[in-house]
């Protein structure tokens, strides 16, 4: 018998030996498959051929490094990316990444001209009956009342009032942290901020505008993430829905699957993404669910509620998403460190989990086109 059908056959034994638990297996060799990547501008022709004919997801990189002498690497498509200082080429042409960002304080004071715009906040808070120290949005909320902005005070008094426990009662065993849903104006996220450059030792997180339609934002800004030709040309050119991604770090989207084609694109901060093909990815699901003592199953994979964001379903997708290579599940993608430009594509049905990357209160920015 070869070198090669021995290591093959004990490959396979690995595979197949079985845990201590009669319904789980354990895979003692695995590896976290690396999402294919083209790097700078590509043709509707080649996004088709690399990434809608197999259905298969791909990352679309900027292309840094730029060589203006070199005619062939498109130095007039070359910006300075405002959140990063790196001049390179976007995938996409998106003046978002120019104009709302940079580095030093985050937004743009274009971007803070459409502060009084409402949008749809999201926020993980600690409950009554937490025993760890205040949590950041609570000096982050005295903060705001402290000033004499009247500004200000009306924002710490809107952020008092949804997170008031008066009407939350924590559930069974110790209180776990609360999934908020609120509408605030965009000057909300701007003075989170301005609080976390200002504070040395509190930083405020987990604040997120999540999934806020661009048909909501102003016209201006609209103009700026305008849909791309991929999108526009490469299926059957039926748009169904976009959204903007924007809070302080951590930013988490948990293990969840989509009816329509998905291209994400990264504007600010840096984010990662794990994918499953339908079938592995509705396992993962299902197998999550069943350890889950609930009593009752039901849990949705698509609509970012409650049972997704909060309490035992969150934690436990996460471990079993986001476990180290040995552990991880089979079938597993994984698109790295998404900088700003770089673009992803996830084909329908295809399960996925977002989480940022870098320092807790940075700003995490994204925008995304489901399309068909």
């Amino acid at each position: 018998m070869s070198f090669g059908h021995v290591a093959r056959n004990t490959l396979l034994r690995l595979r197949s030996r079985r845990c201590a638990s009669p319904h789980v297996f354990c895979f003692s060799v695995r590896t976290i498959c690396q999402v294919p990547e083209i790097h700078g501008r590509t043709s509707v022709d080649s996004f088709q051929e690399n990434a809608i004919r197999p259905d298969k997801p791909l990352v679309l990189r900027v292309q840094e490094n730029i060589d203006d002498s070199d005619p062939t690497a498109h130095s007039r498509d070359a910006a300075v990316l405002g959140a990063t200082g790196v001049r390179g080429v976007p995938p996409l042409e998106l003046t978002a990444l120019t104009k709302w960002f940079r580095p030093e304080t985050g937004l743009t004071p274009y971007l803070e001209e459409h502060a009084a715009t409402f949008v749809e906040y999201e926020l993980m808070v600690q409950p009554a009956g937490y025993q760890g120290p205040q949590p950041p949005v609570y000096e982050f909320i005295q903060w705001l009342l402290g000033s004499k902005n009247g500004m200000h005070n009306a924002l710490g008094q809107l952020l008092e009032e949804v997170v008031s426990d008066s009407h939350y009662r924590p559930t069974q065993g110790s209180p776990r942290p609360r999934f908020l849903r609120f509408q605030a104006p965009l000057s909300l996220l701007a003075e989170g901020l301005k609080f976390n450059q200002q504070s040395v030792t509190t930083k405020l997180g987990e604040l997120y505008i999540a999934q806020t339609p661009l048909t909501d934002l102003p016209l201006g800004l609209m103009a700026d993430v305008p849909t791309p030709n991929l999108v526009k040309e490469a299926g059957k050119g039926q748009l169904y829905n976009s959204s903007i991604w924007m809070g302080l770090q951590s930013t988490y989207t948990p293990w969840h699957k989509d009816p329509n084609l998905n291209l994400f694109v990264q504007l600010c901060g840096v984010k990662t993404i794990r994918l499953c093909p339908p079938r592995a990815g509705y396992k993962l699901f299902l197998e999550v669910q069943n350890r889950l003592d609930t009593g009752s199953r039901g849990g949705s994979s698509s609509i970012r509620g409650a049972e997704m964001m909060e309490g035992d379903e969150r934690e436990a997708l996460h471990k079993a998403v986001w476990s180290e290579a040995d552990d991880c599940p089979p079938n597993m993608y994984e698109a790295s460190h998404l900088n700003p430009g770089d673009a992803l594509f996830i084909p329908k049905e295809w399960w996925h989990s977002v989480q940022s990357v870098g320092p807790y209160g940075d700003l995490n920015a994204s925008v995304n086109w489901w399309f068909r």
